[in-house]
């Protein structure tokens, strides 16, 4: 369970601080998927952020007798990933 507390989010971080920096980010999909740049790939690099902050908190904190940085981090992960998924949905479809 600690790989998934630890190297998880730090290979999402890594991606997403990537395509925040490049402003280049690839969109998995049906038919090979869209390489997005500028803006949507922000809104991507929020969304790998968000899931990186939500695995932590789900296993590392989760595993841990302190529910309160556990509740807390989930929410905020939860509201990047939303966020960041209805950005990149308006960004990449204008």
């Amino acid at each position: 369970m600690s790989l998934l507390g630890f190297a998880l989010p730090a290979w999402l971080i890594y991606l997403g601080v990537n395509a925040w920096l490049s402003q280049r980010a690839y969109l998995p999909g049906k038919g090979g998927g869209e390489w997005l740049t500028g803006d949507a790939a922000r809104a991507i690099a929020v969304v790998h952020i968000g899931i990186a902050i939500f695995a932590h908190a789900r296993w590392f904190w989760g595993l841990l007798p302190n529910e309160s940085w556990f509740e807390k981090l989930s929410v905020l992960g939860a509201l990047l990933i939303i966020g960041g998924i209805v950005a990149t949905m308006c960004l990449a479809l204008v």
